[in-house]
């Protein structure tokens, strides 16, 4: 059976080639949220989990802590997957773009 050929990094100005099913090489994946080079988690099965999870929490947890109503547009794992955390709701919030950047860089 034919491989698919590699296509190069979703980085913009990278000339890295990776695997079909990878967007960003392994210089790059770090800055772009994921631990490695591996997106194989983030399938359609998640993104089905996702949208079903965003409509059940329409806002963004962190803004509403704050007073403030804005819509849940990321779902962010409380434990990441990487480390051990699961797709359950116990270990999944609903976030605006705005905070689920900063969680991911380490912000709180």
């Amino acid at each position: 059976m034919p491989f698919k050929s590699q296509k190069p990094c979703a980085q913009p100005g990278c000339t890295n080639l990776v695997d079909h099913n990878v967007h960003y090489c392994d210089d790059h994946a770090q800055h772009n949220g994921r631990s490695g080079g591996d997106n194989s988690h983030y399938n359609y099965r998640w993104k089905q989990l996702r949208a079903r999870y965003l409509s059940r929490h329409p806002l963004c947890a962190d803004c509403q802590q704050a007073g403030r109503l804005t819509p849940a547009t990321e779902v962010h794992h409380v434990i990441p997957v990487a480390q051990g955390g699961s797709d359950h709701s116990e270990n999944l919030m609903g976030l605006c773009k705005s905070c689920h950047s900063r969680r991911t860089r380490g912000g709180l």
